[in-house]
């Protein structure tokens, strides 16, 4: 991955045998890392002072919460991905919806986070197929069915569409996501639209998104 200029990545971790293989992991993808901490405070006072393209941040540091940091990165305009170990639907919800752009476990492989990476640096929001898959499969069960009543009447397959749009993925992408034609995802985005009620591609996108952030998974 060859740059002009190398994304400034600022890593939020408490444990340093992790720090330290991220370090020279993202050192070798040409990016830099401007500044490690291993709790929030410091981890805030780092991000002013070197000011990041982006955060790579744990949600477990000792007794903090990492959650409680996103807000106050967000307000420094700078998007923030966590890399965590907790793959649970709630654990993703309460990130998404404090302000994180993305999602990663850190039981995938290298290559997944540096997807987040460069989706998040392009401002989009990106959650793993990993956790994708985990957000499905909690709503297919009664006791965790989204809000609306017109979320029951999607598919799995519906579903997994309506994510992507929500990650901000175009159609084209989400074709070649789930290897299916771009035909196909029309199809779907036409059936998912009917189903939500939703008349144009712009009114799903922002119900996708504002979904993804707020609603409960």
């Amino acid at each position: 991955m060859t740059r002009t200029k190398k994304p400034k990545i600022f890593i939020i971790e408490d444990h340093q045998v992790v720090r330290k293989g991220l370090r020279e992991m993202l050192t070798e993808f040409d990016y830099e890392i401007c500044g490690e901490a291993e709790d929030c405070q410091n981890g805030l006072k780092g991000i002013k002072a070197s000011r990041p393209e982006a955060v790579i941040l744990d949600l477990s540091l000792g007794d903090e919460d990492g959650i409680t940091i996103i807000p106050d990165i967000k307000e420094l305009e700078i998007p923030v991905l966590v890399f965590s170990m907790h793959e649970d639907p709630s654990h993703v919800q309460r990130a998404l919806q404090a302000g994180a752009q993305g999602y990663v476990t850190k039981q995938e492989v290298m290559d997944i986070l540096i997807d987040g990476i460069e989706e998040i640096l392009a401002g989009k929001t990106f959650v793993s197929k990993r956790i994708t898959e985990t957000m499905i499969n909690s709503w297919s069960h009664k006791d965790q069915e989204p809000e609306s009543d017109s979320f029951e009447s999607l598919s799995k397959r519906e579903l997994e569409v309506y994510l992507f749009v929500g990650q901000g993925y175009s159609f084209s992408e989400i074709a070649e996501k789930l290897f299916l034609s771009p035909k196909t995802i029309e199809s779907y985005i036409a059936r998912i639209k009917t189903k939500l009620n939703l008349k144009s591609n712009r009114d799903l996108l922002r119900h996708a998104i504002n979904h993804l952030r707020r609603s409960e998974i």
